[in-house]
C-alpha cells in the first residue's frame, strides 16, 4: 500500500453522521472498515481474486494502516479547531 500521506477533506459528511458513527462499538466499525477495504480490493482486479482468508488478512492490514493515518479536525460552536 502506498505510504505517501494523503489529505481528504470530508466536507460533505455531516456532524450528525459523525456522531451517529461514533456511537458504534469500535469492533463493529473495525469490521465495517475491513469489509469496505475488501470490497475495494476486489474491484481493483476481480480476475485476480485472492482466497477469502488472504483477502481478509490483507484488508485488515490496509484498514489498520488507514486508521492509523486518520486525523480529524473539528470545529466547535466558537470556531475553535481541534485536531484529533
Amino acid at each position: 500500500m502506498d505510504k505517501d500521506p494523503k489529505i481528504l477533506v470530508l466536507e460533505n459528511i455531516s456532524s450528525k453522521e459523525m456522531r451517529a458513527l461514533s456511537k458504534y462499538d469500535s469492533e463493529v466499525l473495525a469490521a465495517a472498515l475491513v469489509f469496505v477495504v475488501s470490497e475495494l480490493m476486489m474491484t481493483q482486479d476481480p480476475s485476480e481474486a485472492p482466497k477469502l482468508q488472504h483477502l481478509v488478512e490483507t484488508a485488515g492490514i490496509h484498514a489498520l494502516e488507514l486508521a492509523e493515518g486518520v486525523q480529524l479536525l473539528s470545529t466547535d460552536k466558537y470556531n475553535k479547531e481541534t485536531l484529533h
